[in-house]
């Protein structure tokens, strides 16, 4: 049984608890894609403030779009 089509959150519960390695696999690969290029806008805010993320706003973009086609559909909706 998959989840369910309107809203219940005891059934929605019961769905994730049997899923669980879905959701750390999941979460796991997100983490993965995510902490590196969080790294290197932190990295960017920390040497040069917003003029150094200005200066590699389109590197950035380009790199948050590839992740989010490498994550799936659910992450390309969010972007």
């Amino acid at each position: 049984v998959g989840l369910p089509l309107v809203y219940d959150k005891e059934l929605i519960q019961q769905y994730w608890a049997k899923q669980s390695g879905a959701l750390n696999k999941r979460w796991t690969e997100f983490l993965g894609q995510s902490v590196p290029f969080l790294t290197k806008v932190a990295g960017y805010l920390i040497t040069g403030g917003a003029a150094e993320l200005q200066k590699h706003d389109v590197e950035l973009a380009r790199d948050a779009r590839i992740i989010m086609e490498k994550l799936g559909p659910t992450y390309i909706k969010l972007g």
